[in-house]
């Protein structure tokens, strides 16, 4: 089913067609069945999709194409990501590189517990699996901050869509920065200064072999250029 932001140019309750006019300006008839009123937080592409205040499957729709069409690929709802096209237009640098990572691993817990002030991100959802899982024993690793977590606990990351929808890409990513993250946390541990981070998108043997076991299992081969 395709949806489409159109204004309304007349409407009476009892007619079962209504003139319109669409995005390209044409005035057309349409059955009144398939006309639904929006908010104007439809037409702002919001970067998580449970602050809208009328969630529906066209304004879903249309909140993704608007942000996509601002080219930000991912948009939040809630602790879950949508990821549309991601690999289309970025650069890699820009998206995916060492100064992102770093922004992410700088911010606060409410900031990566509830997606706030920070744009939606694969590292978004590393970030917080990391420190759930690390939990109580992290508060000495961000300073100043108020990390009063639950203790530790296992966590799991569910990557899924389409063949082609870019899911081993996104494991890519996402293993590249777990291991990123825990080198940086072992350093501080073992009080040895950081290191700057690998130009490389693997990080690590552990990272390699991590990712070849889970290569193993795709019906596809998969190439990656590190």
């Amino acid at each position: 089913d395709l949806y489409m932001p159109i204004e309304i140019i007349q409407w009476h309750e009892n007619d079962s067609l209504v003139k319109v006019r669409t995005p390209e300006d044409k005035t057309v008839e349409v059955s009144a069945e398939f006309v639904q009123h929006a908010l104007l937080d439809h037409f702002q592409g919001c970067e998580d999709l449970l602050a809208l205040r009328d969630f529906s499957e066209p304004a879903l729709l249309h909140t993704l194409r608007v942000r996509f069409n601002r080219r930000e690929s991912y948009t939040a709802v809630g602790t879950i990501l949508i990821s549309v096209n991601p690999y289309s237009y970025h650069n890699y640098e820009e998206i995916y590189g060492d100064q992102v990572m770093d922004m992410y691993r700088r911010a606060s817990w409410k900031q990566i517990k509830d997606s706030t002030s920070l744009p939606p991100h694969l590292y978004v959802v590393a970030e917080r699996s990391m420190r759930q899982g690390h939990a109580m024993g992290y508060a000495t690793e961000f300073e100043g901050q108020d990390l009063s977590l639950a203790p530790p606990e296992n966590q799991a990351i569910i990557i899924s869509g389409e063949s082609g929808a870019g899911k081993t890409e996104a494991t890519r990513l996402i293993v590249k920065y777990l291991s990123w993250r825990s080198k940086a946390i072992g350093a501080q541990r073992d009080g040895r200064p950081g290191r700057k981070t690998s130009p490389n998108p693997l990080l690590g043997s552990g990272a390699q072999k991590l990712l070849g076991k889970l290569l193993v299992g795709s019906p596809i081969e998969e190439r990656i250029t590190a």
